[in-house]
């Protein structure tokens, strides 16, 4: 938690997400596959701590590359990340 607080960046925030699940012992073998073909795609990776359930984030000109990656792992969700204030959206 202190590495993430001197740099406190989402690119630092995976790194940090992928090492505590790494060394905890709690990545499986199949996370950890996935995750090292988003890295080799451009993206970044990390296992969520329920499941084995893995997220990952990509700069826009390696979404499609990452999508495929992952594509071949079974379904893959995609959302954006909001860089705005906190704001109320209405349909």
């Amino acid at each position: 938690m202190l590495e993430l607080l001197k740099k406190p960046t989402l690119e630092n925030f995976m790194h940090q997400a992928k090492d505590f699940a790494s060394k905890t012992g709690l990545m499986s073998s199949t996370a950890q596959d996935v995750i090292e073909a988003a890295n080799a795609s451009g993206g970044l990776a990390s296992q969520a701590m329920l499941g084995d359930t893995v997220f990952a984030i990509a700069p826009y000109s390696q979404e499609f590359p990452l999508y495929e990656a992952l594509q071949e792992f079974g379904q893959v969700l995609e959302y954006g990340i909001s860089t705005c204030v906190p704001r109320l959206l209405y349909d």
